[in-house]
């Protein structure tokens, strides 16, 4: 087994690094889930935000009752921020790209969605 070190750039694998036992959180957000509920992640830099999303994710995807699509705002530019129509036909063209790999048949209804899709309403609806 390889030695673990300290993990201080992004993120952490039990097996590999050192950190904190996230069992707990993990647990109640996964209890979030399953009852339907929105949840936030907010924490200042190096507290496992990543982590545990990383790790929410596989948990996720080894059940069938899930599609997790993972999508960032990284690297899209602020003017998507500028405009309530221009963000939430674009956070919906970001679902699409995300199912052309996780699940095709979901691509095409995504895009037709955000043609129609032009407040944070209508993106709750969808």
């Amino acid at each position: 087994m390889a030695k673990r070190k300290f993990n201080i750039t992004g993120l952490c694998f039990p097996e590999d690094n050192f950190m904190a036992d996230i069992s707990r959180k993990l647990n109640a957000t996964l209890e979030m889930i399953e009852q339907g509920e929105y949840f936030i992640i907010n924490r200042p830099r190096q507290y496992g935000k990543t982590t545990t999303m990383h790790t929410l994710e596989n948990i996720l995807q080894k059940t069938d009752d899930y599609l997790v699509l993972n999508i960032s705002f990284e690297g899209i530019g602020d003017l998507i921020f500028d405009d309530e129509r221009m963000f939430t036909s674009g956070f919906i063209k970001l679902l699409a790209r995300q199912a052309e790999i996780n699940a095709p048949e979901l691509m095409q209804p995504f895009l037709d969605a955000a043609k129609e899709v032009d407040n944070m309403s209508t993106l709750s609806d969808t």
